[in-house]
C-alpha cells in the first residue's frame, strides 16, 4: 500500500461511486448528506465521521478498511 489515507480515500470513494454507476448528487441522497460535503470527501477536502465512513461502507457494499486504504481488497 502507497499514500496515505488522504490520498486513497478520495480516490476509492469514486471509484466505487463509478463502478455503482451513480452521481456525487445521488450518492449524497442515499447517504442522508449534502451535495457539497460528498463532493468535498471525493476531492479529498474533507474526510467523514466514522458514522458516515460506516455508511459509505455499506451504500458500496466494500469494507472500511479498503476505503481507506489500509487493505488493498
Amino acid at each position: 500500500m502507497s499514500g496515505c489515507v488522504k490520498d486513497i480515500f478520495p480516490a476509492r470513494l469514486q471509484e466505487c461511486r463509478l463502478r455503482l454507476g451513480i452521481s456525487q448528487q445521488e450518492a449524497a441522497r442515499r447517504l442522508g448528506i449534502s451535495p457539497k460535503t460528498y463532493n468535498h470527501y471525493e476531492t479529498g477536502k474533507t474526510q467523514p465521521h466514522l458514522d458516515t465512513l460506516a455508511r459509505i461502507a455499506t451504500l458500496f457494499q466494500e469494507r472500511a478498511e479498503y476505503l481507506l486504504g489500509l487493505c488493498d481488497e
